[in-house]
């Protein structure tokens, strides 16, 4: 079982969410080290919905929506997250990438 798997690797992995919520989290984690970027997107918004505070799902979404090659999308979702060092750092790497495409 995958998710049994993650938790084993980092029991830490989406702590402070509802069990249910984790559980969404922990997948989306999952799908998106297989590269199932579509599935971990859908997961990691079925966690954002269940709670918009936590700052890790909408990372690993706009993460997501940037691999799937929606940027403005990407981008508006680390908008959203202006003090944290996770959304700004990734916002960066990921302007870095276009700009690579356009040398």
């Amino acid at each position: 079982m995958l998710i049994g798997l993650a938790l084993a690797q980092d029991p830490l992995l989406g702590a402070g969410l509802d069990p249910v919520v984790r559980q969404h989290f922990v997948a989306a984690h999952e799908a998106e080290v297989e590269g199932n970027w579509a599935r971990a997107a859908a997961r990691y918004q079925i966690v954002r919905t269940a709670d918009p505070d936590y700052g890790p799902a909408t990372v690993g979404l706009a993460r997501n929506k940037a691999r799937m090659g929606q940027r403005d999308e990407a981008v508006a979702l680390y908008s959203t997250l202006p003090t944290d060092s996770s959304a700004v750092e990734e916002l960066a790497d990921s302007d870095s990438s276009v700009q690579k495409r356009w040398d």
